[in-house]
């Protein structure tokens, strides 16, 4: 059964999604003042810059290195967050240090959960 756009955006709140972001045809996001609001996504104006593209190719080898990660690894750097009671989940950590390779947080923050992570070797 098909439903009308006004039937799909009035549906989801009441099976219990909180939209965020694009999904399917709409972008969403959540109103301060507390509906979820609705719109159709658009493309971009511009094409996108080098810097941009550039960030985008380090999120997306992030994202590999992180899929590449065995269970126990990933597992690691959650547990590193949980541990520490850090306000951040294990894959944003992995992406904050991938993107930066920035060690001293991340260390600090296993040492605080008493685990050891993994630390993928730089991408060429």
């Amino acid at each position: 059964m098909k439903l009308a756009p006004d039937q799909q955006k009035a549906i989801w709140p009441i099976i219990g999604f909180r939209t965020q972001g694009d999904f399917g045809p709409y972008t969403t996001y959540r109103s301060h003042r507390g509906p979820t609001i609705f719109f159709l996504s658009t493309s971009p104006k511009r094409p996108f810059t080098r810097r941009q593209l550039a960030r985008q190719n380090v999120m997306r080898l992030a994202a590999r290195a992180w899929h590449g990660l065995t269970p126990p690894q990933r597992a690691a750097w959650c547990t590193a967050c949980r541990g520490a009671q850090a306000c951040i989940t294990g894959p944003a950590l992995f992406f904050y240090y991938f993107s930066r390779r920035d060690t001293a947080p991340v260390v600090t923050l296993a040492a605080h959960a008493g685990v050891t992570l993994f630390f993928p070797p730089p991408c060429p």
